[in-house]
């Protein structure tokens, strides 16, 4: 069970630094297991117990040698890191994974892709190119909702940006979500809670953090009426298609009948019909009829129909594809809108909860003639400022998560 590390920890991080040595360490290599590596794997297993699950997954505790092909007359490293990264055959290192790595300044964790390829940095650049606001305000959101900054290692030779805006960004070589802090300053995440994600009070039931965009688009395009709608015309429009194709086949016909006739001559001398019940009976007959139809020259009649019913499936397939795409795009959108809502939320939380708080200051000392009349209602007003974005922040937060429940399957007038 992870303890802590201690500050032999940090001391023999110094002396490895400064006597990069094998007779040094060797001398210390106690130390090293004992306040180091061991600590290490011991917090890397602990961060790693909840994602065990998670297919694909892999955890890995570096090691303090260094490739003898790179180690410059310097055998060890100075630091020691453990990442929990996706396990294939690719290199790890080109795809995102979360990481804490410590050396003698301090220590810092995050989310990153630490080498990926130039084609993938390429299109990352391009995107933000393209729509560099919103990727602007996606940073600023991480940034504030995380507390860690969105960086990257930079370029030697700098690249040409058109706009300025996103200069800095086009340096990146890779891409970093992270923290770094001093070895003074204890470890302490706030991790917030479901309440606090989804707030009940925002939004009565908190929406399920673990329903993903995937499962709702999978729910949407099962229960909105236009996918509906696009699946029953799809189906018919196949059914239409089966039964042209089936006049191409012979049809065999069977009919069966029962006759009869009854005869009078009026006028006519010596002679006396039959009764009619015993006409019906000596002049009935029965008859089976047997026959068989093949279609050979209709002047193309079933060849176009046919070529008709094709033509309005593929229509109709086309058309269920788009549906699905549309409805797929849209629920992307729509959680993706409802994850900024809730990050500005969170934010204008943090803010209301820091005005409030300095108000509450600022009216003892008002009280105590420390501040002025006009400082005091400047106070009052950023608070009032604060609580308005709060509740404004809030509402938006209420209609995006609303919209999300809508394709989860829960009607606009069930949800409040």
């Amino acid at each position: 069970m992870f303890e802590g590390f201690r500050p032999e920890t940090i001391d023999f991080l110094w002396g490895i630094r400064f006597n990069n040595e094998k007779s040094w360490f060797e001398a210390h290599k106690q130390e090293y297991l004992d306040y180091l590596y061991n600590p290490m794997k011991e917090l890397a297993a602990a961060v790693y117990e909840p994602l065990r699950a998670e297919p694909g997954l892999a955890l890995h505790v570096s090691r303090i040698y260094r490739d003898a092909r790179y180690a410059h007359g310097r055998p060890y490293k100075d630091s020691l890191w453990f990442s929990i990264r996706h396990d294939s055959e690719a290199y790890w290192a080109e795809k995102p994974c979360l990481y804490f790595d410590m050396n003698p300044e301090g220590y810092g964790f995050g989310f990153g892709v630490i080498y990926p390829k130039a084609e993938a940095m390429n299109r990352f650049r391009q995107a933000a190119a393209e729509r560099p606001e919103a990727f602007l305000q996606l940073v600023a959101e991480t940034e504030a909702a995380t507390g860690f900054s969105v960086s990257g290692d930079c370029y030697v030779r700098k690249k040409p940006c058109d706009d300025p805006r996103i200069a800095s960004v086009y340096q990146w070589k890779n891409l970093l979500c992270h923290g770094r802090y001093p070895v003074d300053e204890a470890l302490e995440l706030e991790v917030p809670s479901d309440a606090e994600m989804f707030p009940a009070d925002a939004a009565g039931t908190p929406s399920a953090p673990a329903v993903q965009a995937r499962e709702l688009a999978r729910r949407a395009v099962e229960t909105l009426p236009q996918a509906v709608e696009a699946r029953l015309s799809l189906e018919n429009a196949s059914t239409e298609l089966r039964a042209a194709r089936w006049a191409y086949s012979p049809t065999l016909s069977l009919s069966a009948g029962w006759s009869s006739s009854y005869y009078d001559y009026p006028g006519m001398a010596d002679y006396t019909a039959l009764p009619f019940a015993e006409q019906l009976s000596v002049n009935g007959g029965e008859y089976i009829q047997l026959s068989l139809s093949i279609p050979i020259f209709d002047r193309l009649s079933r060849r176009s129909n046919i070529s008709r019913k094709k033509n309005a499936y593929a229509r109709a397939g086309a058309q269920y594809d788009q549906t699905m795409k549309d409805i797929e795009n849209e629920v992307y959108r729509a959680v993706s809108d409802r994850d900024g809502a809730m990050a500005a939320y969170l934010q204008a939380e943090r803010l209301s909860a820091a005005q409030q708080e300095a108000y509450r200051l600022d009216t003892r000392r008002f009280e105590q003639g420390l501040i002025s009349s006009i400082e005091y209602r400047t106070s009052s007003e950023s608070y009032l400022n604060a609580q308005a974005e709060r509740l404004g922040a809030k509402f938006k937060y209420m209609i995006k998560d609303s919209v999300v429940r809508y394709y989860g399957g829960t009607p606009y007038l069930e949800q409040y």
